[in-house]
């Protein structure tokens, strides 16, 4: 009866140590565990001259990611003459980075945002609108992605106003509608 007893308390810990949500929460932010990520974060709204491209890439990408499974991850970066744009699906449950603080949902797909986005004007914060996220972070490095894979888009996004957009999209489909609207840097 005793070793029922133990293998019944080790495997609950077990269980416990791979899940997010094992662990106790406060009502608004984190876990204690690095590899979990468990918060509620604001809700943005995106411009409209930027708009088409995210439903773009959820539109082209509807087959590959199922919406239950992953997410988007954008990070946005302002540098001196441009910003830059990166859009990466990543798996709720092997999440490559954990530093979001934002979110934004498209055609019903989230989005979470990182980086220099709270302080651009592309994104408005809805005043009292905050989204639970619960991700668990991949054992691979963060911001690393294989040296093989190709963008499905890039090139530098001018249809907004101020500094033009480098963007990059990692996604299986290729972003239909806005090859000809980007150009490259060499162009």
């Amino acid at each position: 009866m005793e070793i029922k007893n133990v293998i019944v308390l080790v495997c609950f810990g077990a269980l416990l140590s791979l899940s997010c949500n094992g662990q106790k929460q406060s009502t608004n932010i984190s876990t204690d565990s690095s590899n979990c990520f468990d918060k509620k974060l604001p809700e943005y709204q995106i411009s409209s001259c930027i708009s088409n491209l995210l439903e773009s890439v959820v539109k082209s990408n509807s087959q590959f990611y199922d919406q239950k499974k992953y997410f988007y991850s954008l990070t946005l970066k302002k540098g001196d003459n441009q910003k830059y744009l990166n859009i990466t699906p990543e798996e709720w449950h092997s999440a490559t980075n954990m530093d979001y603080t934002g979110i934004l949902k498209v055609r019903g797909v989230t989005f979470l945002c990182r980086g220099d986005f709270d302080k651009d004007s592309l994104f408005k914060k809805e005043s009292s609108t905050f989204v639970r996220v619960k991700l668990k972070q991949s054992k691979d490095s963060a911001d690393m992605l294989p040296f093989f894979t190709e963008p499905s888009l890039d090139g530098v996004f001018s249809d907004c106003k101020g500094l033009p957009i480098y963007v990059e999209v990692y996604t299986k489909g290729k972003i239909l509608g806005f090859e000809k609207k980007l150009h490259h840097m060499n162009e």
